[in-house]
């Protein structure tokens, strides 16, 4: 493979969206394919989740460098959730002190989420077409680009990548030698759609305004 392109963010905690690597030469199959597209997302993932549990620890048990808006907790499924389990009843501050790690390691889990929105030749893109097919991953592909078509009207982050998997990784992803034949590595595929559900936990915000509507509906109140 040639040596990777790494992608600068030019605004807010990320240093970089990743390196863009591509291919030299044909994977033999699938397997390979599915190999290859999970190894980067999952050690940096994981690596960034451990980051960010030990930061969440060390912030609930007050030892803090650094200030945090409470709202921009919501802006991910699980920093919210996580952070309801850690902190507590410091949430209801505007303003929460953390630890650095934490924030360093939202930063990785953010830019590994990225590489596995499952279009062109992105890390998940790889991964789709290695489990379900070229057809199928081509299929995930239009429908992931066209939900960060729509949700770029209202995140920045979603128009730059949007605009960077248009410009740079549009695909298709390099054939395989042989393409005809499923992955039979049950690990790599389970490791494939825990990479593949990664950007659903934390690129989606968490619903805070349709869980209080629920919660309204639930327990009513009576004028």
């Amino acid at each position: 493979m040639y040596l990777p392109f790494i992608v600068p963010a030019g605004f807010g905690f990320l240093g970089s969206f990743g390196g863009i690597t591509r291919l030299k030469g044909f994977l033999p199959d699938r397997d390979a394919l599915l190999k290859f597209g999970t190894a980067g997302p999952f050690y940096g993932s994981s690596v960034s989740l451990g980051l960010f549990f030990i930061g969440m620890v060390l912030s609930s048990l007050g030892v803090t460098d650094i200030g945090i808006d409470t709202p921009a907790f919501t802006d991910s499924l699980l920093v919210a959730v996580s952070a309801q389990a850690f902190l507590g009843d410091q949430l209801l501050d505007p303003l929460i002190q953390v630890n650095s790690l934490m924030l360093a390691g939202w930063a990785g889990l953010v830019v590994n989420a990225l590489a596995c929105i499952p279009a062109g030749e992105t890390d998940g893109g790889r991964i789709a077409t290695a489990i379900w097919g070229r057809r199928g991953g081509t299929a995930l592909g239009i429908w992931s680009v066209g939900l960060l078509t729509i949700t770029s009207l209202s995140s920045a982050l979603s128009f730059l990548w949007l605009v960077l998997v248009l410009v740079t990784q549009r695909g298709p992803v390099l054939p395989c030698r042989q393409e005809i034949t499923d992955p039979r590595d049950e690990a790599a595929i389970q490791r494939g759609l825990v990479m593949l559900g990664l950007p659903l936990l934390v690129l989606l915000p968490y619903p805070a305004e349709l869980i209080r509507a629920f919660q309204d509906l639930a327990n009513p109140a009576f004028l």
